[in-house]
């Protein structure tokens, strides 16, 4: 057994050598070149598709802009002519409006040749006068449409079909100038072919433009060779001034044209490889005919099977003593030719059936085609030939935006979807259009499967029977447009929200419009700007700006305002040259005030103009305030270094003798203390700002031990004044700082025998109780010193504030603006009363400890 099976591999080994050659060179040309042929058939045809598919879209985008513009332009050129007073005028002019009104329509209607009927009517929507009607136009649909216009302030479009002809039917309300009322409008009706024919051209003549009215044809560019196998390209028309419309743009081509570039790469691609794959397999051929001439027998069957004479071939079977490695080949190739011819005869019967199974699913595929074609939108076919006009097909976009099944709807009426009470006039419109046999699109509030309401734009349109002509079917795209309503409504909040800002807003602002006129004002801007009884809406940029001018303070005269929104000569808002923008006005009238005055162009292409006028007369008072306090501080800085200064070189510079050094060192020592003073209450004043209540220790503090321990660290500065303690009140602890306590009482000792520079009494009380029954425990200081008048009074609490201007008395100006911070901390008050010539008096309002106060959250005010 192994010396025979040794035997016969050697003699397949002998016999197959020149096959195998063949086939694996065969084989090896094959796996190089289908890889490669491959990717480049599929990167040439990704770049061909995608190409159809832009050449498409791009004509289709190009003609929708062109349409839409046109329709921009109509209704802006009518929008614009319902606005001349002309038209207001000859509303009420019944004797005379023909014999300048009608000349005008006519020239209206002879300058745009889309126009079919042109009509002035009134607002009962009867005609007045007409400017053309190039068919018989019904009054029914001029009333309506006038009405519905006068109705909502505006124009109002819709699209109608007449005599089989889709037209746009736009009603412009025209506003009576005497009254300001809306009392009639120009109804027009615009031919969508002629506009289309006028507007819409493709640009490649291989492609087919068609201008679509909901299912009706408004215009062609030309006749398709066929209309079954072509790609088609639909985009929607919204133009800017009417919004979306049921009007839909097709550009289509011939699928044979589209892909006669496929159908080129498919047969190169083939020819190629053939080309290499025979160039290869003859290349075999003739290695093989040198290594084996035993081939040529399979070699001539082979060219039978090649020529179609299959029934020639031989037998499958091989005499034993004739099974060599060829003609065991033979034999398999004889088999899988049979094999082959089984499966042809099996393939060409699957392929009759299945042929004739896709003919009975073409036909059915042609009457849902037009539903399928916005798989966005919901869509539902009712039958008209059946009782209650049944529901009889629907989609999954219609599924998911109702709830319902497509088996819970079929055979069932549209009113499952039960419309809303407050829809009773669009329900009256569509049932008019079905009874009409005509196509609507109205606005319904339905109901979802599980109760939820969602707000559903629905369009309609009649399918007739292609034989008969007869209305058999209504095709109906269901919208959700809930969460557009919603986004209205949330607008609608945010411009009231806005509106509020706006009125309570302390800061003037005005708005101007495109034709220079005051348009809006807050009620901040009607406070200061107003002069009864003549309003300030309507006034122009000049009026408003001499009106300001002459509240303006004469010192600081008024710069102006920018010129009116023209496009042509207005400045940029950004204009660092222009005085108007960014400036400061001295107001004096009614009252002086400083607004700083900005402005911006705003609104379609900037026509609008907002100028805003914030008040900073607090900043500017801030401002000054902040100047004398840095004058005043380098001045009060100044004097003690002068004197230290001055002092330490004539001791470096000369030799005196003790007691005159001694006072010259006391000099310097004294001006050192008062500078360090006067350093201490600047910290100390910027520590409380900037660290409010954290660098405070409250805690039980009873007020006689601590008045006891301020006045031992206290020191009369000379012997004409007394100091008078009055602390024999009963009263309870406080909730204080002890240091903080301390420091504010030294302040108030040092102040009332610095303003008594003739000496006397200083009076130091303990007021048990609170002249309005507050919490509060008082401790004043009362001296009969030289006293403040009323504006001293006012200021007393301001930094580097002194009532003495002569400086003879020294001090820095913060003593009474710490005590105060400090107070603030307790969250207690400072009173003061003081009078010229009699001296002053300041309580300190301390919260009791037991009362559980805390610092409040506002500053209190000190009173005066």
């Amino acid at each position: 057994m192994p010396i025979r099976l040794l035997t016969r591999t050697a003699r397949w080994k002998r016999g197959g050598l020149a096959t195998r050659v063949a086939l694996l060179s065969s084989m090896l040309a094959i796996l190089v070149l289908l890889p490669a042929l491959g990717l480049g058939y599929a990167a040439l045809h990704s770049l061909i598709a995608d190409k159809l598919a832009s050449g498409l879209e791009l004509t289709a985008i190009e003609s929708r802009l062109r349409i839409e513009s046109r329709i921009d332009a109509l209704h802006d050129k009518i929008h614009t002519a319902s606005r001349q007073s002309i038209f207001s005028n000859a509303l009420a002019d019944s004797a005379e409006r023909n014999a300048y009104i009608r000349p005008l329509l006519h020239e209206l209607c002879e300058s745009t040749p889309e126009i079919d009927t042109l009509v002035l009517g009134d607002f009962e929507g009867k005609p007045l006068a007409t400017g053309c009607q190039r068919h018989d136009a019904d009054e029914r649909w001029m009333q309506p449409a006038l009405q519905a216009a006068l109705a909502q302030g505006g124009p109002r479009v819709a699209v109608l079909e007449i005599a089989g002809v889709p037209h746009l039917d736009l009603a412009a309300p025209i506003e009576y100038l005497p009254t300001g009322s809306l009392e009639g409008g120009l109804w027009v009706q615009i031919d969508l072919t002629r506009l289309f024919e006028g507007a819409g051209s493709a640009g490649n003549a291989d492609y087919h433009l068609q201008f679509l009215a909901g299912e009706a044809a408004a215009g062609t560019t030309r006749t398709p060779e066929t209309t079954a196998d072509v790609l088609r390209y639909r985009i929607p028309l919204a133009p800017r001034t009417t919004g979306a419309l049921p009007l839909v743009l097709e550009v289509s081509v011939a699928r044979d044209t589209a892909h006669r570039p496929l159908q080129l790469l498919v047969l190169g691609t083939l020819l190629i490889g053939l080309g290499a794959i025979a160039l290869v397999s003859w290349q075999s051929r003739r290695i093989a005919d040198a290594i084996a001439s035993p081939l040529a027998e399979l070699e001539a069957t082979a060219r039978r099977v090649a020529a179609g004479e299959l029934d020639d071939i031989p037998s499958a079977d091989v005499p034993a003593h004739e099974q060599d490695s060829f003609r065991l080949l033979a034999a398999s190739v004889y088999r899988m030719i049979h094999a082959l011819q089984d499966t042809q005869r099996e393939l060409s019967e699957t392929v009759d059936a299945r042929t004739r199974q896709m003919r009975r699913v073409e036909a059915d595929r042609l009457l849902k085609e037009h539903a399928l074609a916005s798989i966005d939108s919901g869509i539902v076919i009712t039958d008209l030939t059946q009782p209650d006009n049944p529901i009889i097909y629907v989609n999954a976009a219609f599924e998911r935006i109702t709830g319902y099944a497509a088996t819970e709807v079929l055979g069932r009426n549209c009113r499952l979807l039960g419309p809303h009470e407050r829809d009773g006039a669009a329900i009256v419109q569509l049932r008019r259009a079905i009874a009409s046999r005509t196509a609507c699109s109205v606005v319904l509030r339905n109901l979802r499967k599980d109760g939820r309401a969602f707000w559903n734009q629905l369009a309609i349109a009649p399918v007739g029977n292609p034989d008969s002509g007869e209305i058999v079917h209504y095709v109906g795209v269901i919208t959700d447009i809930s969460e557009r309503k919603a986004n209205e409504d949330l607008l609608i909040d945010w411009l009231s929200r806005l509106d509020t800002i706006f009125t309570l807003s302390p800061d003037p602002l005005v708005c101007f419009d495109e034709r220079g006129h005051l348009n809006y004002v807050n009620a901040a801007a009607e406070r200061l700007f107003s002069q009864p009884p003549e309003p300030l809406i309507s006034l122009t940029v000049p009026e408003l700006e001499a009106r300001i001018r002459n509240r303006c303070a004469s010192a600081r005269p008024y710069p102006g305002l920018p010129p009116s929104p023209d496009q042509a000569t207005r400045p940029l808002a950004d204009d660092a040259d222009d005085p108007t923008q960014d400036c400061v006005i001295q107001l004096a009238r009614p009252r002086p005030l400083t607004l700083h005055q900005t402005w911006r162009y705003c609104g379609n292409g900037g026509s609008s103009l907002v100028v805003y006028f914030r008040d900073v007369t607090r900043e500017a008072e801030l401002d000054r305030m902040k100047s004398e306090f840095l004058s005043t501080a380098a001045h009060e800085l100044r004097t003690p270094m002068a004197s230290i200064v001055g002092f330490s070189e004539l001791l470096m510079t000369r030799r005196y003798d003790e007691t005159r050094t001694r006072d010259l060192l006391g000099t310097i020592h004294r001006q050192a203390n008062r500078l360090t003073a006067l350093l201490g209450d600047l910290l100390d004043l910027s520590r409380i700002e900037a660290r409010r209540a954290e660098g405070f220790h409250f805690e039980r503090v009873p007020v006689r031990a601590a008045i006891d321990e301020t006045l031992a660290a206290f020191l009369a500065p000379d012997t004409r004044h007394r100091l008078v303690a009055d602390l024999d009140a009963a009263v309870p602890d406080l909730r204080a700082d002890r240091a903080k306590f301390q420091q504010a009482l030294l302040n108030l000792l040092s102040n009332a025998f610095k303003f008594s520079p003739a000496g006397g009494d200083v009076e130091l009380r303990i007021l048990p109780e609170h002249p309005e029954g507050r919490p509060l425990v008082g401790v004043s200081v009362r001296d009969h010193g030289i006293g403040m008048n009323d504006e001293a009074r006012a200021r007393a609490f301001e930094r580097f504030f002194r009532s003495d201007r002569s400086g003879h008395i020294p001090g820095t100006g913060l003593g009474l603006s710490l005590v105060q911070e400090i107070m603030n901390i307790h969250g207690g008050r400072v009173d003061l009363d003081s009078e010229p010539d009699h001296g002053t008096c300041v309580t300190l309002w301390f919260p009791l400890a037991d009362a559980g106060s805390v610092p409040i959250a506002e500053p209190a005010a000190a009173h005066t």
